[in-house]
């Protein structure tokens, strides 16, 4: 029987502020742990997404609003003045298009993960 390929490790999630994942595209496809406020439940909303809805919330850092796909951590979902909390998510990038004058800009945005095991 042939040996078995080791399998290779995800690389290990990274500290990042918001300002760091909106300033550059370095940080796309990694998996990030951040702190910041979640702002209120109010501000999310369901996207209808081939397989399901998709939750999606802001959240705030550095004076920096980012939005995030997937459920918000405990504690989001009140009414009360945004909560700071830790989340680990997969920085992904998309396209706006371009408007007018304007051009096509890339858009970085969250996706919510839960955190690596260690």
């Amino acid at each position: 029987m042939p040996a078995s390929e080791p399998v290779a490790e995800a690389p290990p999630d990274v500290t990042a502020s918001l300002s760091e994942i909106v300033a550059s595209s370095a940080l796309v496809g990694r998996r990030v742990r951040l702190i910041g406020r979640c702002l209120t439940q109010q501000s999310s909303f369901a996207l209808e997404r081939p397989g399901g809805l998709v939750i999606v919330w802001q959240f705030a850092a550095d004076g920096v609003v980012v939005f995030v796909a997937g459920p918000p951590p405990p504690g989001c979902a009140s009414r009360h003045p945004p909560v700071t909390v830790m989340i680990t998510a997969l920085v992904a990038e998309d396209t706006l298009p371009a408007i007018g004058d304007l051009p096509a800009a890339p858009r970085r945005y969250l996706v919510r993960v839960e955190p690596a095991r260690r």
